[in-house]
């Protein structure tokens, strides 16, 4: 299959230029449903330096008291949005970013501390994103403990340091594993790394490398992702494109292969675990076997989330943010037409490498399952159509192919959108 996009389209239904509702109205349901499971995603927009690679929508920090009037302002949306949400439980939170470890330790404590007090974590997986240098520091891991972080995830992204320094990465390979074991030692949390396959003019032998030092430091779980082209100098896009397609399914086959043989399991598109799924990927996505439904609250800048068929996204500007909810508004930018939840989550379950015959609910669903049969793509057995080891290496694109119509034209037409946009950020879009 041909890729078809060059972005995550992760968050669904996508979203566009309009509201389709007003703010207050995407957290009414319907139909409550309290025994529903939420993800709590808390967005962190700052680092203490910018990876040229990264597309996210964050801030270069200068000092750490530059996050006092953010902080302040994610304290009181958390306060709006759990009145909205008085009955949601709370299954996984996520602090991400970013680098939420940038912050002071008072602050993750006091944002910790709101939450738990606005929200039901009582049996929640807690986890928590963050840069290497400052996650381990002694004072961020006693906060860690404190709070009972469960799942310690970072970027390592390669271990080629002549990459790493054309990235703007601060600190060698050799530094990263040290701070790696000091991790290992200090936290019984599991430790995620997030590794990246298509680098510029990367060959298999160096993907190869990466993956033998990787299985060396014996993290808990890998998620192994595709750099983004709008990631890349606007003037090395096109060539890295034709390279990274053309060489796409030979590095994903060998990630597959390698960290298998090192008894990681591909739980899920991206992710291989020795420890089982995370409850945060399995409530993000659907789960690919059962009906879920799950919904996901997003707070701070550019955070997104899920409620009951649509997706919203809060404004990316940090002061923009600050002032609307000092105008106690909910700082909502946009919010999608609404989907059904089996199309929802028929359309996410490649990512879980098998889709339940119960969400093959009509012509259109049967149409596409048809298809990619006869590519060569999915096989039938116990009430399943799973993913053979071909489709496994055009997750992405089957996702896309799930979409209704406008839904499909949206996802096929960013490409053209953010192809001649210099310095893009998710945040954006």
């Amino acid at each position: 299959m041909k890729d078809k996009h060059p972005v995550t389209i992760y968050f669904y239904p996508l979203l566009e230029d309009n509201k389709f509702i007003d703010d207050n109205k995407i957290f009414e349901s319907d139909k409550p449903d309290y025994c529903r499971e939420y993800v709590l995603y808390i967005h962190i927009p700052y680092c203490i330096s910018h990876c040229s690679f990264c597309p996210f929508n964050t801030k270069v920090i200068k000092s750490k008291t530059e996050t006092n009037r953010y902080i302040e302002a994610l304290c009181r949306e958390i306060d709006m949005v759990s009145q909205l949400n008085k009955d949601a439980k709370i299954s996984s939170v996520y602090y991400g970013g970013g680098s939420p470890s940038v912050l002071n330790p008072d602050d993750i404590l006091k944002l910790h501390d709101r939450i738990q007090d606005k929200f039901n974590i009582d049996n929640a997986e807690i986890s928590f994103e963050g840069e290497l240098r400052t996650l381990s520091g002694d004072s961020i891991l006693n906060t860690l403990r404190d709070i009972n972080v469960d799942r310690i995830s970072f970027g390592m992204q390669t271990f080629d340091d002549d990459l790493r320094k054309k990235f703007n990465i601060p600190f060698t390979s050799l530094e990263a594993s040290n701070m790696i074991y000091k991790l290992q030692s200090n936290l019984s949390s599991e430790i995620n790394m997030d590794m990246m396959y298509g680098l510029p003019f990367h060959e298999t032998s160096h993907l190869i490398n990466d993956i033998e030092k990787l299985i060396k430091l014996d993290v808990d779980s890998i998620d192994y992702y595709r750099l983004h082209p709008y990631s890349l100098p606007f003037s090395e896009r096109g060539d890295w494109m034709k390279y990274a397609n053309n060489k796409k399914s030979d590095f994903i086959s060998k990630i597959i292969h390698h960290l298998g043989s090192a008894h990681y399991e591909n739980v899920c598109d991206q992710v291989y675990s020795k420890v089982g799924i995370s409850k945060y990927a399995q409530l993000l996505w659907g789960n690919g076997s059962t009906n879920s439904n799950s919904n996901m609250i997003g707070l701070g800048s550019s955070s997104r989330g899920y409620i009951d068929g649509r997706s919203y996204m809060n404004v990316s500007e940090i002061e923009e943010y600050i002032k609307l909810i000092d105008q106690d508004k909910l700082p909502i930018e946009k919010i999608s037409e609404k989907c059904d939840s089996i199309e929802r989550n028929f359309i996410f379950s490649p990512k879980y490498f098998h889709i339940h015959s119960e969400f093959i609910k009509n012509d259109r669903f049967n149409k596409i399952i048809s298809r990619w049969e006869k590519k060569g793509l999915v096989y039938y057995k116990d009430n399943f159509f799973n993913l053979t080891d071909k489709g496994k290496l055009h997750v992405d694109n089957m996702i896309i192919d799930g979409m209704p119509d406008r839904q499909y034209r949206l996802a096929t037409g960013i490409e053209r959108i953010i192809s001649n946009i210099k310095n893009l950020r998710t945040g954006k879009f």
